[in-house]
């Protein structure tokens, strides 16, 4: 996923000129980890709601700077502070409205032309894993939302419902997330699929 990250966001934005990146809802840093190899890690920065987690990497991974946050925004980051921000199975769980909040928050700690990657999942995922019965409303909409057979798992962290499994047609982002960021790409993987945003 890191090689994906460095070379989408360095189509838009040199790596060598983004002085802050914050990898949005970090987990164990997998991914932090791998791009201290390409990056200087004080300047990357990771925060999640798993304050496990979080502990877990403050104590092991010297250099980024870890923080916890709360399921719904705001953040204690200040306004424009960084220049990108990734974040990877994020939006696949988040419920509507909820990712509506996370995308304002996501404006305000962006500087004008940050570079964003989030994740969304695709097509292959969709048809393996979303239920029949949302068909109807997600090609009605574009998008649907359900809780997951793991969420309950997860409820610690927040509150059951919240970690959920949330699919996306490219319309739909277009559509909606256009009124946070410019959509400049959506690129398709094996996985879940990438979305690549601006701030304006």
């Amino acid at each position: 996923m890191v090689s994906l990250v460095l070379t989408y966001v360095g189509k838009y934005k040199p790596i060598s000129e983004s002085n802050l990146i914050l990898d949005w809802g970090c987990g164990c840093a997998r991914v932090i980890t791998q791009l201290m190899k390409f990056v200087s890690p004080e300047r990357l920065h990771g925060c999640d709601i798993d304050s496990e987690a979080i502990a877990w990497n403050k104590e092991n991974i010297p250099g980024p700077t870890f923080n916890r946050i709360d399921p719904y925004p705001p953040t204690s980051y200040p306004d424009s502070t960084f220049d990108v921000v990734y974040g990877i199975s994020v939006m696949t769980h988040l419920e509507e409205t909820t990712q509506v909040c996370w995308l304002k928050e996501l404006r305000r700690i962006t500087r004008p032309g940050a570079i964003l990657v989030l994740s969304v999942m695709g097509e292959k995922l969709r048809d393996t894993n979303m239920p029949a019965s949302l068909a109807a409303e997600f090609g009605e909409k574009g998008f649907v939302s359900f809780v997951s057979n793991y969420s309950e798992l997860l409820a610690g962290f927040s509150h059951y419902g919240y970690y959920r499994e949330a699919y996306h047609t490219v319309d739909y982002i277009e559509s909606n997330w256009s009124r946070y960021f410019d959509v400049v790409e959506y690129i398709e993987t094996k996985h879940q699929d990438l979305v690549i945003l601006r701030a304006n």
